[in-house]
């Protein structure tokens, strides 16, 4: 079963949040910004040609980069628009309009991929636009598709309303492994009043 709507969904009238979504990040595709700097991260920590995952990939910038630096990526997110916009501009890398909470081997499988993946990232905010109350059984979905040794990565702001301890908690119960933290992208240190947390998490047993 699909989330309920999500917190990205119930902030505005329908469809005003999404196109200004899409029109910020179409500009800066337009424009030929830099937008890669979470998978410049992710792309530091995994193996060539790693299996990836980007969960809630938005309009695709993540997993257009981690696909051309080698690895073989799945974008996957719930809204048709935003995948739309990502095979627009990202025609090489792959998309699909999934779930997070239907995300399985089954679908991985039938996307090409392996039934386990090296790495899941959820960048850019999922967690805190996730549908609430929904937050724990994402992760917990997400993890049993982890490879052994894999690692979930995760950023959001910490003034949203999923906070560091939600996070903290879901991440005891269950039994995930915090293996790095840091402040932003570019592995600044972590402190109490960091804007925003980025978390390496493995399963616990994993090295």
């Amino acid at each position: 079963m699909p989330s309920p709507r999500s917190r990205f969904d119930i902030t505005r009238p329908p469809g005003e949040r999404l196109e200004e979504y899409v029109a910020k990040f179409a500009a800066k595709y337009d424009a030929s910004d830099d937008v890669a700097g979470e998978a410049r991260f992710i792309d530091a920590i995994a193996d060539r040609s790693s299996v990836i995952l980007d969960g809630g990939c938005g309009t695709g910038r993540t997993a257009a980069a981690l696909t051309a630096a080698g690895h073989r990526v799945l974008g996957v997110d719930r809204s048709p628009r935003l995948i739309e916009v990502a095979r627009q501009y990202f025609p090489d890398a792959q998309y699909e309009v999934r779930d997070l909470l239907e995300v399985d081997s089954a679908s991985l499988i039938a996307a090409g991929l392996p039934a386990l993946v090296d790495i899941v990232v959820l960048a850019g905010n999922v967690m805190p636009c996730l549908a609430e109350g929904t937050e724990r059984e994402v992760l917990a979905t997400l993890a049993t598709v982890l490879a052994e040794g894999g690692r979930l990565v995760l950023g959001f702001r910490t003034d949203r309303e999923y906070a560091v301890a939600d996070l903290e908690r879901h991440q005891r119960e269950l039994g995930l492994r915090e293996v790095h933290r840091f402040s932003d992208w570019q592995l600044g240190p972590w402190g109490e009043d960091s804007p925003w947390i980025v978390s390496i998490m493995a399963k616990q047993g994993d090295r």
